[in-house]
């Protein structure tokens, strides 16, 4: 039986309660790259309630050896899971709306963000279906990325602030705030 990647610090929020009853894990992942190496047909899957971070990196390996022209796109695509998957740098809010299809009151959700050549991104949010993020908050609300040195990297204004049903718990990196 698996457990989902939870750090030991963030058990106490009761984080993921399907993936920890499924024993699936939760995992960001860059889409167009993984899109990418589709259109190339590499035949790897989308990450979706994978049976463990290390079985994800496996089939990655895997195809390096399939598809030994495609080793650097693979390499890189494994490289940005590790660093988009520690959840340690993960965000928590808690929902404190009325619960809907998406999100139940009361509940714990993580954020994932990560640091990337010097900009954090912030992922979205997981929601109650628990196996990937989504961007916005809600219909009316989209977060994007964050240069630290030059601030937002958008085609549009982004507003930095979370919506008024989720309370911020865990905020690594200071950004859900602004």
């Amino acid at each position: 039986m698996y457990t989902p990647y939870i750090p030991k610090e963030h058990i106490k929020y009761d984080i993921l309660p399907n993936s920890k009853k499924n024993n699936w894990e939760v995992v960001s992942y860059d889409s167009d790259m993984l899109d990418k190496l589709q259109k190339y047909h590499c035949k790897i899957s989308y990450p979706y309630h994978p049976v463990s971070l290390e079985s994800l990196y496996k089939e990655i390996d895997d195809c390096i050896i399939q598809y030994p022209k495609l080793k650097n796109l693979l390499l890189k695509y494994k490289k940005d899971l590790i660093i988009r998957n520690n959840k340690l740098n993960w965000g928590i809010v808690k929902y404190i709306g009325k619960s809907n299809q998406n999100f139940t009151n009361n509940h714990y959700y993580y954020v994932p963000m990560f640091e990337k050549n010097g900009t954090i991104v912030v992922d979205g949010i997981i929601d109650d279906e628990e196996f990937t993020s989504y961007i916005g908050w809600s219909e009316d609300t989209n977060i994007s990325t964050i240069d630290i040195k030059r601030g937002f990297i958008a085609n549009e204004d982004i507003k930095m602030v979370i919506p008024r049903d989720f309370e911020i718990i865990i905020d690594p990196y200071k950004v859900l705030s602004k």
